[in-house]
């Protein structure tokens, strides 16, 4: 792991930044880029070529109201070409958008998930990414982003362990999708994406997010910037009540042993969500702790009630002690859209190297 930023680093930064720049206004100048960027004129200037060669914005000339000099221009997001699919592979289904750069999803998928057994598992996922693709004509779509649950090595685009999957470990997925659809693929871990759609640009806040479906996924901000890591935020056995529950791991009081029981398909069990409550609270408030959050984001099948237990969970918080403000996310197309802008700002951090 890099311990400092080096020159290159800061180009591809600075690559993302303009077009996000571009993208947040809508319209702007070469002039605006520098005064808001705080890049100097020639380094704005060798990316927005790149940005311009590569297709990714388009240039317009404004009329010149005086009567020498030249015609100022202004750059925006080029809205057709350059699409980015983003895929999330989940037990309970498949989900996938096309977007264009500016984010705006063009199309929606979903499909169910019918086995669990490896090869069919891959065989059924890439059957869904080939109908997504069949829809757009050959080399609009230029990238995909893949949110996937379990153990992530986003590095090396390998899912490591995946959910209740038979046979499924080191599956090398993301060199198994580019082979097959001869597009770059990056491969993250779905709370990463959630909560990446949900960072704002310039972001510097400390935040945390926690999935919560049969089981619990967590992703963490520090400064506005994801922090990353293969299996460090596999916190469903983590113990937070000591001596509770039995878990399916064999110990007792871990965070899944509360939330296994809590729904059984899309119906809920309240007496179970009413026992999650603590053990909830008290994860929630450990991790503020460990990572100074100010702000709790928690999604998930089960977070989609919240109307059954949102006084209840900050009656739990205020018995700990713990005043943070919660936002409940809905899942809808979140981390979907999460994974595609992933994948356009790899894209784009790819071009000046």
């Amino acid at each position: 792991m890099k311990k400092y930023i080096d020159l290159e680093d800061m180009v591809n930064v600075n690559c993302s930044n303009v077009l996000d720049i571009i993208q947040k206004n809508g319209v702007v100048s070469r002039k605006a880029i520098t005064d808001i960027s705080g890049l100097s004129w020639g380094g704005m200037t060798k990316i927005v070529n790149k940005l311009l060669e590569n297709g990714y914005i388009t240039e317009k000339k404004q009329k010149n109201t005086s009567s020498s000099g030249r015609t100022p221009g202004v750059l925006t997001v080029n809205t057709e070409k350059n699409f980015v699919a983003g895929l999330d592979i989940n037990k309970t289904g498949l989900k996938a958008v096309v977007t264009d750069l500016t984010g705006k999803i063009l199309k929606s998928y979903s499909a169910p998930v019918y086995t669990a057994e490896k090869e069919s598992f891959l065989e059924e996922i890439t059957d869904f990414i080939g109908k997504v693709f069949s829809d757009f004509e050959k080399g609009l779509i230029i990238s995909m982003g893949v949110a996937m649950q379990g153990i992530v090595d986003s590095r090396r685009g390998i899912s490591v362990k995946f959910p209740d999957a038979e046979g499924w470990e080191n599956v090398p997925v993301k060199k198994l999708l580019e082979e097959k659809f001869g597009v770059s693929v990056f491969i993250e871990h779905d709370p990463d994406c959630l909560l990446y759609s949900q960072l704002g640009y310039g972001a510097k806040e400390n935040a945390v997010l926690l999935r919560i479906d049969k089981s619990i996924g967590m992703a963490a901000a520090i400064g506005g910037r994801i922090i990353k890591g293969e299996g460090i935020f596999e916190i469903a056995h983590n113990v937070v009540m000591p001596g509770g529950a039995k878990c399916s791991c064999g110990m007792h009081g871990c965070m899944e042993a509360y939330i296994r029981p809590c729904m059984d398909g899309d119906k809920i069990n309240t007496g179970a969500v009413g026992e999650l409550m603590l053990p909830l609270a008290a994860t929630v408030k450990n991790m503020c702790g460990i990572f100074n959050a100010d702000r709790v984001i928690l999604t998930g099948a089960l977070m989609e009630h919240e109307e059954l237990f949102c006084n209840d969970l900050h009656d739990a918080l205020a018995s700990l002690d713990c005043n943070v403000k919660i936002e409940f996310l809905p899942l809808a197309d979140f981390a979907v859209k999460g994974a595609a802008l992933i994948a356009v700002n790899k894209s784009i951090n790819s071009l000046l190297i």
